[in-house]
């Protein structure tokens, strides 16, 4: 449905909307307002996260918090995502959010810019395995513990 400002109507006003995106929570704003989240919701929760969200979101404390069915697929890609990002950053707060801020939001970007939205867990999982893997190659000195595993 179009507004009064020629603007599709979202799950709340323009500035509701920024301000959950830039702090990974557009999923629960689309949630909280009876909408299903789009695919590219779950990667902006773990793009945005704090370290300890990413803790609970690879425990699925997340998940059950906001009462979400554990065995829906994206909860399941997030809880793993999480787990993967935190492996890969060992545990720190600075090289996890570098990894999010140079590898998950180029993707979270991609997805809600120009994708189709017929995406699936499994897509999320890959594209993200692949470009985590890329910048291990690129800087060995990270911690990957899927490098034997083909992304």
């Amino acid at each position: 449905m179009i507004g009064k400002h020629g603007r599709m109507r979202g799950p709340g006003s323009l500035t509701e909307e920024c301000e959950a995106f830039l702090a990974g929570g557009f999923g629960e704003l689309v949630e909280r307002a009876g909408m299903r989240p789009p695919p590219w919701a779950w990667l902006n929760a773990i793009a945005h996260a704090e370290l300890e969200d990413l803790t609970r979101m690879a425990h699925h404390e997340f998940d059950r918090a906001r009462g979400q069915d554990l065995s829906d697929g994206w909860a399941q890609a997030t809880s793993f995502l999480a787990t993967e990002l935190l492996h890969a950053g060992g545990d720190n707060r600075d090289a996890v959010r570098r990894m999010q801020v140079d590898v998950l939001v180029p993707i979270e970007l991609a997805w809600c810019s120009d994708t189709p939205m017929a995406r699936s867990p499994s897509d999320l999982v890959r594209e993200v395995r692949a470009a985590l893997k890329r910048r291990a190659r690129r800087q060995p000195g990270l911690r990957h513990g899927w490098s034997e595993v083909e992304a």
